[in-house]
């Protein structure tokens, strides 16, 4: 599990770096604490900055999906056993209690206080408008697509190379062209985009 430098310095460094992410997002320790909340995940949530911060996402977004915020649960367990969690779709709940379904990303991040890192959550609901096509077929080659159902299952770059039998700057490659044809920004995007639109 390779973190991700973003060059965080504190509370400040964490707003920064929200504000640069696409979509709803937030912050959170390896306990689920969240200490970085999003404007747009107020938006989509409900729940404003200051509402979220300090709470645990289990307390904050649990929805029907039991487990999927607990410290051993699909989404923060991979991480505190030091792999990267495969993209989760899962329901959330939102301040005035309603249930949306989103599919969910974790990208571990360089910063770290007392030794543990801080996780960057992008959520992206399965319903977004922004990420409806005109129609399912986006012109995916054969290849993209494989590319795509290893991203969905979790997989990262230097394991697709070797499951593909192809170098990592071909998967690469790959990665950007089907960003541009999915008219997406990141590999939670593709994910959520492939599951929506049955690409995987």
């Amino acid at each position: 599990m390779e973190p991700v430098s973003e060059g965080m310095g504190g509370v400040d460094g964490v707003r920064a770096l929200l504000r640069r992410v696409r979509g709803a997002a937030f912050v959170a320790d390896v306990d689920g604490v969240v200490v970085g909340w999003s404007p747009e995940a107020a938006l989509r949530l409900g729940h404003a900055e200051a509402a979220a911060l300090g709470r645990r996402c289990e307390a904050l977004l649990g929805g029907d999906d039991g487990d999927a915020w607990s410290t051993e649960g699909p989404l923060l367990g991979p991480v505190r056993a030091g792999r990267t969690p495969a993209p989760q779709t899962v329901t959330l709940r939102r301040a005035d209690g309603e249930r949306r379904r989103f599919v969910v990303g974790c990208t571990v991040l360089a910063t770290q206080v007392a030794g543990r890192p801080w996780l960057l959550f992008q959520m992206h609901e399965t319903a977004d408008e922004a990420l409806r096509p005109a129609s399912a077929d986006v012109g995916l080659s054969r290849r993209e697509r494989e590319v795509l159902a290893l991203l969905a299952r979790g997989a990262r770059g230097e394991e697709i190379a070797a499951h593909l039998g192809i170098a990592r700057a071909t998967v690469r490659n790959h990665v950007q062209r089907m960003f541009r044809k999915l008219s997406v920004r990141s590999r939670v995007e593709a994910v959520a985009r492939a599951y929506r639109d049955g690409l995987v």
